[in-house]
């Protein structure tokens, strides 16, 4: 079963390296590239949530036809279930599921932030990304990378905060909802993922912060493995 695994803000192809390294053999990691990073450096970044869904779809289409699911950490997340919703509105085989981890649901964002994190400055961003975990402390406090990251990071954070939510009537796809227990995601923000399906969802709470996902990759992998295909 193909898994199409989306990066989380400021991610690219490689970003979930680690899973590759130990992916069971039921199931093939399809790594998503999106504009202006790895390999698609050369093109213009996208900074609206619906043109990222546009790419998103556009990479995958030609590859509905064989069970699949879609993984999404973080913005990833959003743009696992948006993506789900394309598919769904244009008719075509829907995945088996979404895995969507390090994300409080859709309709749990609310509102555009007091202060929007793609505007900090670089310091305070620096502080942001460092709470956040995922990098290295060398990485950002090296001027090279930031001057190259923080353009990538700042566009995606912008299609977030830009994001609104919008009603619309809930899939028929399980969902996985994961979190960090130090992240801050409520329950209540998990289990409101309950609201865009209408398939029983499950949540589990892993150890570890925003991105527990590397500490975890086997039980993820095994987790998403373990779901069953609808169709053949």
């Amino acid at each position: 079963m193909n898994v199409f695994c989306i990066p989380y803000a400021g991610g690219n192809k490689h970003s979930y390296y680690k899973f590759l390294e130990c992916q069971p053999e039921a199931i093939q990691l399809r790594c998503l590239d999106l504009p202006g990073r790895a390999s698609r450096l050369n093109e213009p970044l996208l900074g609206c949530v619906d043109d990222l869904v546009d790419d998103l779809y556009a990479s995958v289409k030609h590859n509905l036809d064989q069970p699949y699911a879609i993984y999404g950490h973080s913005m990833g997340a959003i743009l696992a279930y948006l993506l789900a919703r394309r598919i769904n509105q244009l008719g075509l085989p829907e995945p088996v599921a979404l895995i969507l981890s390090g994300s409080k649901s859709p309709r749990s964002r609310g509102a555009a932030p007091e202060r929007p994190l793609s505007s900090l400055p670089d310091s305070d961003l620096i502080e942001v990304l460092e709470e956040l975990g995922g990098f290295p402390s060398e990485l950002l406090r090296d001027t090279v990378f930031l001057d190259f990251y923080f353009p990538i990071i700042r566009a995606d954070l912008k299609a977030l905060e830009d994001y609104r939510y919008s009603e619309k009537p809930p899939l028929s796809i399980p969902f996985f909802v994961l979190a960090g227990d130090r992240e801050k995601i409520t329950p209540d923000e998990l289990n409101a993922w309950q609201s865009e399906t209408t398939a029983p969802i499950e949540t589990a709470r892993f150890s570890g912060g925003h991105f527990f996902i590397f500490d975890h990759c086997e039980t993820i992998l095994r987790l998403i493995a373990a779901t069953k295909p609808a169709y053949s």
